[in-house]
């Protein structure tokens, strides 16, 4: 620093974007930080956390940010709940395969990956009802390349969701949020 300067602070990258996203749309919510390091930007406190959800939660883990009440509580992704199946429902490139074993957590059977998804949205309706969650991503729609955490595989012909146990733990997310709406909230 020469003598005499200012030192500016640095600013990041997702404040100025977030503030022209704004700016096109100002009517629309801003979700900035998906996927990575929360540095405050946007309308969402957002955090990525597998398998558990910790939405709007007065917990968290290292690398997540803690939630910031000013701002809307969205688990923008948690699950990765793994299940291995046969190599015929896999993206056969043999380096994603070599990979499966780095998945969160591996279910050995879609009965098992079908109660531990139970537990998983049941703990987000609980943070729905105890905390400030407002919303949460599930991770992921099918298996891409050699994730094996989808709720359907690669090649799409294996659905792993048992889809009655599935509507039931949607309708409490649902009815969790509406028993919230307007309400202050309580801890536990």
């Amino acid at each position: 620093m020469e003598c005499g300067s200012i030192e500016t602070p640095q600013v990041l990258p997702e404040f100025e974007l977030t503030e022209g996203v704004k700016l096109l749309d100002p009517t629309r919510l801003v979700d900035s930080t998906t996927g990575w390091h929360d540095h405050g930007a946007g309308d969402f406190s957002d955090n990525h956390h597998y398998a558990n959800p910790q939405c709007g939660s007065p917990f968290y883990s290292i690398d997540s940010s803690p939630y910031d009440d000013t701002r809307i509580g969205l688990q923008g992704e948690f699950g990765g709940l793994g299940n291995n199946v046969s190599i015929e429902h896999l993206w056969k490139v043999q380096n994603a395969i070599n990979t499966i074993n780095q998945t969160y957590e591996l279910d050995q059977t879609i009965d098992i990956w079908n109660y531990r998804s139970h537990i998983m949205l049941a703990e987000l309706r609980d943070q729905v009802k105890r905390f400030s969650c407002s919303g949460g991503i599930w991770t992921q729609t099918t298996d891409v390349e050699g994730e094996v955490n989808g709720l359907m595989t690669y090649d799409r012909r294996l659905a792993r969701v048992d889809e009655a146990q599935w509507k039931a733990d949607i309708q409490g997310l649902y009815d969790a949020a509406a028993a919230r709406s307007n309400a202050t909230v309580s801890s536990p």
